[in-house]
């Protein structure tokens, strides 16, 4: 059973950062929350500096399992890194379904900002990839991307509340079993790069 913590403050790294929720209704998985915490301070690790990309996935019919939006993702982060020459790319999405017949999905991309700092191009391949796979076009919130450097704690701490969303734990249980509701990329971190936003 996933840990589940209150919204509103959470410690990450001995450090306070403001993510979504309160402490009373509006809780988070914290596996989630820790998870994209640190494929954000991953991507930062190698990289200085990590466009980060908010969009949904709207399905156009119920699945019991992921495989549409594992196929997407997979094709994505493929074509990016062979388009610009990136060595990584890193991500997360959330299975969610509430009073509607089929699962959403919210998501993220970070990628090396030293190779594209606006979203535009990006969300026109993703756009391609769901239209081969007759689904409905990326939904993208206003806002909906973040150009963060690293040790500028503001603008991570802004993407990361944004992100925090993912985790939120209500509309997360209509799903089977066996069937994730959540899945992020698996960048290693630099090692020679100390921990990207440790206060000093």
């Amino acid at each position: 059973m996933k840990r589940i913590v209150n919204g509103g403050v959470a410690m990450l790294d001995d450090t306070p950062y403001q993510v979504w929720g309160n402490s009373k209704t509006k809780q988070l998985y914290e596996i989630i929350l820790m998870k994209t915490y640190n494929q954000m301070n991953a991507m930062l690790s190698h990289h200085c500096k990590v466009l980060v990309i908010r969009f949904d996935l709207r399905m156009t019919e119920y699945s019991p399992t992921n495989e549409v939006v594992s196929e997407i993702m997979r094709v994505m982060v493929k074509q990016l890194k062979q388009h610009y020459k990136m060595k990584r790319v890193g991500y997360v999405w959330a299975r969610e379904q509430a009073s509607s017949d089929k699962q959403h999905y919210h998501c993220a991309l970070m990628i090396d900002g030293n190779k594209t700092r606006h979203p535009k191009k990006v969300l026109e391949r993703l756009e391609c990839i769901t239209d081969a796979r007759n689904q409905l076009p990326p939904y993208t919130p206003k806002n909906c991307y973040y150009n963060v450097t690293r040790g500028d704690l503001k603008a991570f701490s802004s993407a990361l509340y944004r992100l925090s969303y993912l985790a939120k734990v209500n509309t997360k249980g209509m799903r089977p079993t066996f069937t994730n509701d959540y899945s992020t990329s698996r960048v290693k971190h630099n090692s020679n790069q100390p921990l990207t936003m440790k206060p000093k």
